[in-house]
Protein backbone atom coordinates (compact mmCIF):
# COMPACT_ATOMS: atom_id res chain seq x y z
CA UNK A 1 0.00 0.00 0.00
CA UNK A 2 0.69 3.47 -0.27
CA UNK A 3 0.54 6.69 -2.29
CA UNK A 4 2.08 8.04 -5.95
CA UNK A 5 4.84 9.39 -4.89
CA UNK A 6 5.72 7.24 -2.19
CA UNK A 7 8.98 5.93 -3.50
CA UNK A 8 10.16 2.72 -4.18
CA UNK A 9 6.81 0.54 -3.65
CA UNK A 10 4.66 2.63 -5.82
CA UNK A 11 8.02 2.60 -8.42
CA UNK A 12 7.39 -1.03 -8.46
CA UNK A 13 4.09 -1.00 -10.08
CA UNK A 14 3.47 0.00 -13.55
CA UNK A 15 2.52 3.21 -14.07
CA UNK A 16 -0.90 2.57 -15.18
CA UNK A 17 -1.49 0.81 -12.24
CA UNK A 18 -0.47 4.53 -10.31
CA UNK A 19 -2.29 6.90 -12.29
CA UNK A 20 -5.09 5.75 -14.90
CA UNK A 21 -6.75 3.25 -13.64
CA UNK A 22 -7.91 4.41 -10.55
CA UNK A 23 -9.47 7.39 -12.81
CA UNK A 24 -11.12 4.73 -15.06
CA UNK A 25 -12.50 2.53 -12.54
CA UNK A 26 -13.76 5.31 -10.24
CA UNK A 27 -12.35 4.20 -7.11
CA UNK A 28 -9.27 5.70 -6.38
CA UNK A 29 -8.27 2.47 -4.05
CA UNK A 30 -9.57 0.01 -6.67
CA UNK A 31 -6.61 -1.01 -8.17
CA UNK A 32 -3.81 2.08 -8.40
CA UNK A 33 -1.21 -0.26 -5.78
CA UNK A 34 -1.35 -3.89 -7.15
CA UNK A 35 1.24 -5.96 -9.80
CA UNK A 36 -0.32 -6.17 -12.93
CA UNK A 37 -1.08 -9.66 -12.53
CA UNK A 38 -2.74 -9.47 -9.36
CA UNK A 39 -6.38 -9.41 -10.16
CA UNK A 40 -8.01 -9.80 -6.91
CA UNK A 41 -8.68 -6.38 -6.07
CA UNK A 42 -9.89 -5.17 -10.19
CA UNK A 43 -12.79 -8.53 -9.09
CA UNK A 44 -14.03 -6.69 -6.53
CA UNK A 45 -14.81 -3.93 -8.62
CA UNK A 46 -18.45 -3.56 -10.21
CA UNK A 47 -18.35 -4.98 -13.91
CA UNK A 48 -17.99 -1.97 -15.25
CA UNK A 49 -14.81 -0.87 -13.51
CA UNK A 50 -13.43 -4.17 -14.37
CA UNK A 51 -14.45 -3.54 -17.97
CA UNK A 52 -12.90 -0.21 -18.18
CA UNK A 53 -9.33 -1.36 -16.46
CA UNK A 54 -9.17 -4.19 -18.99
CA UNK A 55 -9.94 -1.74 -21.79
CA UNK A 56 -7.50 0.23 -20.68
CA UNK A 57 -4.90 -2.08 -20.67
CA UNK A 58 -5.71 -3.58 -24.39
CA UNK A 59 -5.51 -0.05 -25.64
CA UNK A 60 -1.92 0.38 -23.74
CA UNK A 61 -1.05 -2.52 -25.34
CA UNK A 62 -1.35 -1.85 -28.62
CA UNK A 63 -0.90 1.98 -28.72
CA UNK A 64 1.77 3.12 -26.44
CA UNK A 65 2.36 6.46 -27.41
CA UNK A 66 -1.00 7.36 -27.27
CA UNK A 67 -1.33 5.57 -23.80
CA UNK A 68 1.43 6.86 -22.12
CA UNK A 69 0.65 10.63 -23.40
CA UNK A 70 -2.33 9.81 -21.44
CA UNK A 71 -0.60 8.60 -18.18
CA UNK A 72 1.68 11.77 -18.68
CA UNK A 73 -1.49 14.07 -18.76
CA UNK A 74 -2.29 13.01 -15.21
CA UNK A 75 0.70 12.99 -13.39
CA UNK A 76 1.74 16.03 -15.20
CA UNK A 77 -1.24 17.83 -14.41
CA UNK A 78 -1.12 20.61 -11.70
CA UNK A 79 -2.90 19.80 -7.93
CA UNK A 80 -5.48 22.37 -7.05
CA UNK A 81 -3.10 24.76 -5.44
CA UNK A 82 -0.79 24.94 -8.53
CA UNK A 83 -3.22 25.00 -10.27
CA UNK A 84 -4.41 28.32 -9.21
CA UNK A 85 -1.23 30.14 -8.44
CA UNK A 86 -0.65 29.45 -12.46
CA UNK A 87 -3.94 30.73 -13.21
CA UNK A 88 -3.27 33.71 -11.09
CA UNK A 89 0.19 34.13 -13.24
CA UNK A 90 -1.25 34.27 -16.19
CA UNK A 91 -4.24 35.93 -15.34
CA UNK A 92 -1.47 38.84 -14.38
CA UNK A 93 -0.64 39.03 -17.75
CA UNK A 94 -3.20 40.47 -18.87
CA UNK A 95 -3.63 41.28 -22.44
CA UNK A 96 0.48 40.56 -23.19
CA UNK A 97 0.91 40.51 -26.73
CA UNK A 98 1.05 37.07 -28.38
CA UNK A 99 2.69 34.72 -29.23
CA UNK A 100 4.71 33.95 -26.06
CA UNK A 101 8.04 32.91 -25.58
CA UNK A 102 8.93 31.60 -22.22
CA UNK A 103 12.53 31.27 -20.38
CA UNK A 104 13.51 30.01 -17.11
CA UNK A 105 15.85 31.53 -15.71
CA UNK A 106 17.81 29.79 -13.17
CA UNK A 107 20.60 30.30 -10.67
CA UNK A 108 20.45 28.05 -8.14
CA UNK A 109 22.18 24.75 -7.91
CA UNK A 110 24.03 25.31 -11.61
CA UNK A 111 25.74 28.60 -10.72
CA UNK A 112 26.97 27.58 -7.22
CA UNK A 113 28.35 23.99 -8.07
CA UNK A 114 28.02 23.76 -11.78
CA UNK A 115 31.41 23.14 -12.19
CA UNK A 116 31.72 20.10 -9.66
CA UNK A 117 28.20 19.24 -11.20
CA UNK A 118 29.25 19.57 -14.82
CA UNK A 119 26.39 21.59 -15.47
CA UNK A 120 26.53 25.21 -17.07
CA UNK A 121 25.59 28.74 -15.61
CA UNK A 122 24.01 30.20 -18.46
CA UNK A 123 24.15 34.24 -18.02
CA UNK A 124 21.08 36.47 -19.11
CA UNK A 125 22.70 37.15 -22.61
CA UNK A 126 22.95 33.03 -23.35
CA UNK A 127 18.80 32.71 -22.78
CA UNK A 128 18.57 36.27 -24.70
CA UNK A 129 20.39 35.21 -27.65
CA UNK A 130 18.06 31.63 -27.87
CA UNK A 131 14.64 34.00 -26.73
CA UNK A 132 15.35 36.40 -29.62
CA UNK A 133 16.06 33.48 -32.45
CA UNK A 134 12.82 31.87 -31.29
CA UNK A 135 10.82 35.59 -31.18
CA UNK A 136 12.33 36.26 -34.75
CA UNK A 137 10.99 33.53 -36.01
CA UNK A 138 7.83 32.87 -34.46
CA UNK A 139 6.81 36.16 -33.53
CA UNK A 140 7.67 39.07 -31.27
CA UNK A 141 5.01 39.31 -28.76
CA UNK A 142 6.27 38.77 -25.31
CA UNK A 143 8.97 37.09 -23.65
CA UNK A 144 8.13 36.05 -20.42
CA UNK A 145 10.71 35.00 -18.42
CA UNK A 146 10.02 32.86 -15.08
CA UNK A 147 12.82 32.99 -12.27
CA UNK A 148 13.55 34.45 -8.72
CA UNK A 149 16.46 35.95 -9.35
CA UNK A 150 16.60 39.57 -10.05
CA UNK A 151 20.08 39.27 -11.27
CA UNK A 152 19.01 37.08 -13.88
CA UNK A 153 16.11 39.13 -14.67
CA UNK A 154 18.05 42.14 -15.51
CA UNK A 155 21.02 40.27 -17.46
CA UNK A 156 17.99 39.14 -19.70
CA UNK A 157 16.63 42.62 -19.98
CA UNK A 158 19.66 44.33 -20.92
CA UNK A 159 20.95 41.42 -23.44
CA UNK A 160 17.54 41.49 -25.24
CA UNK A 161 17.84 45.29 -25.07
CA UNK A 162 21.48 44.91 -26.80
CA UNK A 163 20.54 43.06 -29.21
CA UNK A 164 19.55 44.54 -33.27
CA UNK A 165 16.00 43.26 -33.85
CA UNK A 166 14.83 41.48 -31.30
CA UNK A 167 11.99 44.08 -30.37
CA UNK A 168 9.90 41.81 -28.07
CA UNK A 169 6.50 44.08 -27.27
CA UNK A 170 7.15 43.33 -23.29
CA UNK A 171 9.23 41.50 -21.59
CA UNK A 172 7.34 40.26 -18.15
CA UNK A 173 8.30 38.55 -15.15
CA UNK A 174 6.21 35.74 -14.07
CA UNK A 175 7.32 35.55 -10.46
CA UNK A 176 7.42 37.85 -7.96
CA UNK A 177 11.04 38.87 -6.83
CA UNK A 178 10.58 39.48 -3.43
CA UNK A 179 13.98 38.80 -1.81
CA UNK A 180 17.35 40.12 -3.73
CA UNK A 181 19.37 37.04 -4.84
CA UNK A 182 21.72 37.27 -1.93
CA UNK A 183 18.87 36.68 0.53
CA UNK A 184 17.41 34.14 -1.60
CA UNK A 185 20.78 32.41 -1.24
CA UNK A 186 21.36 32.72 2.43
CA UNK A 187 18.14 30.30 2.55
CA UNK A 188 18.88 27.71 0.49
CA UNK A 189 16.45 24.27 1.15
CA UNK A 190 19.48 22.50 1.67
CA UNK A 191 20.99 24.85 4.52
CA UNK A 192 17.11 25.09 5.80
CA UNK A 193 16.58 21.46 5.97
CA UNK A 194 20.47 20.34 7.61
CA UNK A 195 19.08 23.22 10.22
CA UNK A 196 15.98 21.42 11.49
CA UNK A 197 14.21 24.60 10.55
CA UNK A 198 12.11 22.09 7.90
Amino acid sequence: AGAVGAGPACARRQLSGCVFEPRVSGDANACGFRPRGDRSDLDALPSHARAAVDSWRAYADREAFWSSAALFDGLLRPRPPLQRLIDAARAALGDAPRPWVGVHLRRGDACREGAYMGRTCSSGASYAAAACVLGTRYGLGTLLAATDSDAALRELKEAVSATPGCDFVKIAATQRLERDDAAREATRIEDLLGSGAL
